[in-house]
């Protein structure tokens, strides 16, 4: 009986030794041989100009002194119908300033429309984008209308030049959008009877609320990596990294739950990963001795392109969230 569990164990031992030296095959000849390039190539009439990423210190003074000035100025609004036109056209005067070369140029015929700035090309800039849009793109998209102008495509601004936020990534790499993730606001309240703070209950709407959120955040949202275009970005900057990395990056038929894992460590790659739930907004209380009867929070979720906002509230809910979307 021990010889034939020996030899039992002998076969597993080898067949499993068999597939992992298998699959290490399998994945080296990939990593030596992929292609990220494949069908990306230049037509032969098609010409580059390619620009050098490399800037100088005078050159990052200036562009750091740029941005400073660029978020002094009080552009940010707090409502779908308030926004401080004041400080917008202030901007309007610095883009000018730091850029003159752009509104000197006659290639470039900047105009007003509905008197918020818009350059021709058509690049349209709105300046009511992260509070629906209704005074800045619905104005241009009258005007084009109105000229008889018909897009054959929209195009949102890109995304970043990753230097230094991917660990072992060599250089910067310019990311390309293929999809943006959604986003919902969730409201969470909990409404109990009023009290005084020297006769408290056994439980408070902040307490119940407070349990509700810790909840939530120890509960993330499931891993999606691979289930949607983060997956070809990771194999498509495989080439950029050293070994072992470019291994693992070259293969991530084989390494997509280990590299999900590693990115989930950090909010910036997190976000690659899955939903992300975050509490922005708690209110509760009127008054120092007084146990509130009302208590709000609000989440702020981006929606990863693999799920849906049905799929989102269903997750929640099984977690003893009671939310209204």
């Amino acid at each position: 009986i021990k010889t034939k569990i020996f030899k039992f164990l002998k076969i597993i031992i080898s067949s499993l030794l068999i597939t992992v030296l298998l699959l290490f095959t399998i994945a080296a000849i990939r990593t030596l041989s992929l292609d990220v390039n494949a069908g990306l190539q230049l037509a032969h009439w098609e010409k580059t100009n390619n620009k050098s990423l490399v800037i100088d210190h005078h050159q990052r003074e200036e562009l750091l002194a740029n941005f400073k000035e660029a978020i002094r100025i009080p552009t940010v609004s707090f409502s779908n119908t308030e926004s401080n036109t004041t400080a917008l056209h202030e901007f309007d005067r610095f883009l000018r300033k730091a850029f003159p070369t752009v509104f000197s140029s006659s290639l470039v015929h900047h105009e007003l429309v509905a008197n918020y700035s818009h350059l021709g090309f058509y690049i349209g800039l709105g300046h009511d984008e992260e509070i629906s849009g209704l005074n800045g793109a619905m104005n241009i998209v009258r005007i084009l209308k109105q000229r008889g102008v018909q897009l054959l495509f929209v195009m949102d601004e890109g995304l970043t030049i990753s230097d230094g936020i991917i660990p072992g990534l060599e250089g910067p790499a310019a990311l390309i959008g293929l999809s943006e993730k959604g986003q919902a606001a969730i409201k969470l309240s909990v409404s109990v009877a009023p009290g005084h703070s020297s006769m408290p209950p056994r439980e408070t709407s902040i307490g119940i609320l407070a349990t509700a959120v810790k909840r939530l955040e120890d509960n993330p949202m499931p891993r999606l990596f691979g289930y949607g275009p983060e997956g070809d970005t990771f194999e498509h900057l495989a080439h950029k990294f050293s070994l072992p990395l470019k291994f693992i990056m070259s293969n991530l038929w084989l390494f997509s739950p280990l590299l999900s894992r590693i990115l989930e460590r950090k909010p910036v790659s997190n976000a690659f990963v899955r939903t992300t739930t975050a509490v922005t907004f708690f209110n509760a209380g009127v008054k120092i001795n007084v146990i509130p009867s009302l208590a709000e929070a609000y989440v702020n979720l981006r929606i990863h392109s693999a799920q849906s906002v049905q799929e989102v509230e269903s997750f929640l809910r099984m977690n003893a969230l009671l939310c209204t979307l």
